[in-house]
């Protein structure tokens, strides 16, 4: 079959992360289910650079995640924002990080906020990923990180049809219990 072939035991794929780590990046079918979230983790961590004080994810923090049942998508966005978030403070140490406030934490999420490039979403999704790492991992109830500013979403104004824009889908529908129904919709305000 010309292929290679390896058992699916989790110390198998460390040994070939391991070996291909210098010149190459493993990708598993979707498919698999991986169990081992310090597999998972290297597996996610891959594609990531890491230039000096580069921190891997605290396994603890993968592990709470999966204890409590959060999908994999969640899991993994956590995972990258921490990561994220671990990375603006290479330059400390990780029991420092433990250590810091909530006024080095909003910080951290001002300036995320301030540059601007950042959507609404994200930033709170930093936080709560953040937040979880803090409460329920490190367990600092004295941190009151209900505290932590969020941004609010800017209000829109909703999308509004023109009466041209109705009365085009109206003539269109030639279905009349299909044409009742829009027009009830529309004269009920459910544009």
């Amino acid at each position: 079959m010309q292929c290679f072939v390896i058992s699916t035991e989790s110390s198998s794929f460390h040994t070939l992360l391991t070996e291909l780590e210098p010149v190459a990046q493993l990708w598993l079918a979707q498919t698999m289910q991986v169990k081992d979230m310090s597999l998972q983790a290297r597996l996610w961590e891959q594609s990531y650079s890491k230039r000096d004080g580069y921190m891997p994810c605290p396994l603890p923090y993968l592990e709470k995640l999966f204890l409590l049942n959060y999908s994999l998508s969640t899991i993994r966005t956590y995972h990258s924002l921490l990561l994220r978030f671990l990375d603006a403070h290479k330059a400390k140490v990780l029991e420092v990080i433990h250590k810091f406030s909530e006024e080095e934490i909003n910080a951290y999420h001002r300036q995320m906020v301030q540059a601007g490039t950042y959507s609404v979403s994200f930033v709170n999704q930093s936080i709560n990923a953040v937040k979880f790492y803090y409460q329920r991992v490190l367990l600092r109830h004295e941190v009151q990180l209900n505290q932590v500013e969020r941004p609010e979403k800017p209000e829109r104004l909703p999308q509004v049809l023109s009466k041209q824009d109705v009365l085009k889908i109206l003539t269109v529908t030639e279905n009349l219990k299909h044409r009742c129904l829009l027009q009830l919709l529309y004269a009920g305000g459910c544009e």
